[in-house]
């Protein structure tokens, strides 16, 4: 009697164990990502982050050359001006 019931005890432990791996193993599987995925992902935000880069150093770049342009121009003005003035 005291070997049926340990029996059914460890046959029970032992097919919690298995249940307990073959969840794992499911769960694991299911939570890991495609590594084509996963690259597409990153290369899609890289992306986005370079253009979004670009388009700021553009801004900048066209800021500066504007406000030389306007100092060339001013200056310029402010020549014509005193060489029509005297």
């Amino acid at each position: 009697m005291k070997c049926n019931a340990l029996f059914k005890i460890f046959c029970f432990i032992l097919h919690a164990i298995q249940a307990a791996d073959s969840a794992k193993s499911l769960t694991s599987q299911l939570s890991e990502l495609p590594n084509d995925f996963v690259r597409d992902l990153i290369r899609d935000h890289l992306e986005i982050e370079v253009f979004n880069r670009l388009d700021e150093l553009n801004f900048v770049v066209a800021g500066v050359l504007c406000n030389k342009v306007m100092e060339e121009v001013i200056l310029a003005l402010d020549k014509a001006h005193k060489s029509l003035v005297i």
